[in-house]
């Protein structure tokens, strides 16, 4: 068991770590404190004979470090050091490839959908949970954490430490106007887990029904892709260790049936401008984005009492599932740190899910930050805890995921739910597969795989 003594003059670190996910700007001031330290235990009981002491360890990637933070702190603690290493996101893999070949040290490297699973197979990657590395039956991995990693597997091997969801999609929604128009309130239905697709259309439809003058919508902002992936489906699958279309799911016909209907009752309202906030009119019913943009929500919006709820599920027997972004290592093959490495890794999943960081955590957050209020803070932290995020291989193929205005223009996923949603066509099952599997086969053509 080890002891590691905290300072608390850089408790704000703890903080900054843990609101990083919401906040657009990095943490730059500290906030003084009493002298004195913060004891804090981490078992790792498991290879206590094992010291980390005089150890560093290279980490490669393209965000900026935060080496204040309290992973950073928790690790050093040992006599350990990291030195992080950023390059632009464009040339991450070219910059692993480089360091690799010249014997340079790197050890962990962050996580970008289009450097997995290519560099595995270029064989750049080990797995995360090794002998003497990580175990994710620990409680340190308990939630959506441990079913992401083994979501994540591939060829039957963990190569990815997820550490937390980093953009959950979520319906905002005003509680205000919910109560004006005699409607359930769509949190109290989650809670209730009766918070389905079929709830959604009817409120939307009895919203606009209501109306006694202009025009009104069941939905706007971030809509097609995200109410896709609650159906907890991904496009592509891993199938004799190559990957696959995987459109034939009857959960993916139920998920595009209710697009469909969405589409046709004209339950959605398509905003080219992208808002960034609630809109401050009562024309839209939900609106469809990530938490960032609850602050502005809240600014612009203040007798709207706006409140959020994750995407509904197929059936009140499912479950809810959301896409998300999340924050994740990989090990890189070759490392002589690897144990030292798992024990970072474990230091940032200490941070994340030790009740001890969660009161300061939602303190920045709310009351210094005001990226949301607390019972919005208190909601999220509900759905990060329970709802399924969702992560598609396919995310990381080019060809397959990419925006445009026309179906010409578009990636092959973009044309399954953003031209129904768009244009209320509906691409055959059929073409969908073909669509894919064909830029699977271009994806194949260009990476080694051996």
């Amino acid at each position: 068991m080890f002891k590691i003594k905290i300072d608390k003059k850089i408790l704000a670190a703890v903080i900054c770590a843990a609101v990083l996910p919401f906040a657009v700007t990095g943490c730059t001031k500290k906030p003084g404190g009493e002298d004195g330290g913060l004891e804090k235990e981490i078992d790792w009981d498991s290879t206590p004979e094992i010291s980390i002491k005089g150890e560093k360890i290279v980490v490669l990637g393209y965000s900026d470090a935060d080496v204040d933070s309290t992973a950073f702190q928790l690790f050093e603690a040992q006599g350990a050091k990291v030195e992080h290493y950023k390059v632009e996101a464009v040339v991450l893999a070219d910059q692993l490839h480089h360091m690799q070949l010249m014997g340079e040290q790197v050890d962990l490297v962050q996580f970008k959908p289009d450097l997995f699973p290519a560099e595995y197979i270029a064989d750049s990657f080990v797995s995360v949970d090794g002998e003497g590395l990580l175990d994710f039956s620990d409680d340190l991995w308990k939630g959506n954490a441990a079913d992401l990693a083994a979501d994540l597997e591939f060829r039957g091997t963990r190569y990815i430490a997820p550490l937390r969801i980093t953009f959950p999609a979520y319906l905002q929604y005003s509680r205000a106007l919910f109560k004006e128009e005699g409607l359930d309130d769509p949190y109290e239905l989650y809670e209730k887990g009766k918070w389905t697709w079929e709830r959604f259309i009817e409120m939307s439809v009895e919203f606009i029904e209501n109306s006694t003058g202009g025009k009104r919508y069941g939905v706007t902002g971030w809509f097609a892709e995200p109410a896709f992936y609650s159906a907890g489906v991904p496009l592509v699958k891993e199938e004799d260790n190559l990957f696959k279309s995987n459109n034939g799911g009857g959960d993916v016909e139920k998920i595009l049936d209710i697009l469909e209907e969405i589409q046709e009752k004209n339950l959605y309202y398509s905003d080219r401008l992208w808002r960034g906030e609630y809109p401050e009119s009562d024309q839209f019913l939900f609106y469809s984005m990530g938490d960032w943009t609850l602050q502005r929500s809240n600014e612009d919006n203040a007798e709207a009492q706006v409140y959020a709820v994750p995407f509904p599920k197929l059936d009140a027997g499912g479950e809810h599932y959301s896409i998300a972004d999340f924050d994740a290592y990989l090990m890189v093959k070759g490392s002589e740190k690897q144990y030292a490495a798992a024990r970072y890794i474990e230091c940032e999943r200490t941070v994340e899910v030790d009740p001890e960081f969660a009161k300061p955590a939602q303190d920045f957050a709310v009351k210094k930050l005001k990226l949301m209020n607390p019972a919005q803070y208190k909601a999220r932290e509900k759905f990060l805890a329970e709802v399924k995020p969702v992560y598609d291989y396919g995310f990381g193929v080019k060809g397959l995921y990419r925006s445009g205005s026309s179906s010409d223009e578009r990636g092959a996923y973009n044309n399954v739910y953003d031209t129904l949603m768009e244009n209320g066509k509906r691409i055959a099952p059929g073409d969908i597969s073909e669509a894919i599997d064909e830029q699977l086969r271009i994806y194949y053509s260009t990476v080694n795989t051996h």
